[in-house]
């Protein structure tokens, strides 16, 4: 018999093939756990009616993933990484299931949010109750990678374990208070992507607000785009 650490070793060769891992799963208790860590490393939130293409990933939709956590707790700590997408900005300001998954996943380390507050539903910005989950997880040890398309300028005074910040551009949403002794000193990242920087008078408040929050000169990698001027 094979130790079981031989096994689990033997599974992450796996990492991208759901249908293998699934099936290991079936064929043995001793894949369960291991198999299962592997294929819920990586969540997608999706909208109830999109249509869910094949990925390297495991998509819900946000009250589907909420029951499961709820009804199978362990699960909650095999969750790494959590995308949510809302492309459209018609799911995600109303629904609440996210706001209470997110404080479930204790060993989440990367977040990413793609939503699109300037859709034909035109939902408008997300609420401050969505970025006080987001504080929630942000302040956790293990959590490295944020990436959202609105970016709160209150929230870049936290998450002093982050090393990749990712976002499109600042608002002046503001956050509910929270206490947090941690946050004094700025940011070190090692890499920071500016997927929109603004240009004009706006830009020079836009880059004070970086070099008053992060350590710009230890950033290793730094990607920024701006708009073409007409």
């Amino acid at each position: 018999m094979l130790p079981q650490e031989v096994k689990e070793e033997i599974l992450t060769y796996l990492w991208d093939d759901k249908r293998s891992l699934k099936r290991c799963a079936l064929t043995a208790r001793a894949f369960v756990d291991p198999a299962q860590k592997l294929l819920l490393a990586k969540i997608a939130l999706q909208a109830p009616f999109e249509f869910s293409r094949k990925t390297k990933q495991s998509k819900f939709t946000a009250s589907r993933f909420e029951k499961l956590l709820k009804s199978k707790p362990r699960i909650c700590q095999y969750v790494e990484h959590l995308e949510i997408h809302d492309t459209d900005g018609e799911w995600l300001p109303k629904d609440a299931s996210v706001l209470r998954i997110l404080p479930l996943l204790v060993k989440l380390k990367a977040l990413d949010v793609e939503y699109n507050k300037f859709s034909m539903q035109r939902p408008g910005m997300l609420p401050a109750s969505f970025f006080t989950a987001v504080l929630s997880a942000i302040h956790r040890p293990c959590f490295e990678y944020l990436s959202l398309s609105e970016f709160p300028k209150e929230l870049i005074k936290h998450g002093q374990h982050l090393t990749h910040l990712s976002f499109c551009e600042f608002t002046s949403q503001k956050l509910s208070p929270i206490s947090c002794s941690n946050c004094t000193a700025k940011l070190s990242l090692d890499s920071l992507n500016i997927r929109y920087l603004p240009d004009g008078y706006q830009q020079e408040s836009f880059l004070q607000t970086l070099r008053n929050n992060i350590e710009i000169k230890k950033i290793r990698r730094l990607f920024a785009s701006a708009t073409d001027s007409m």
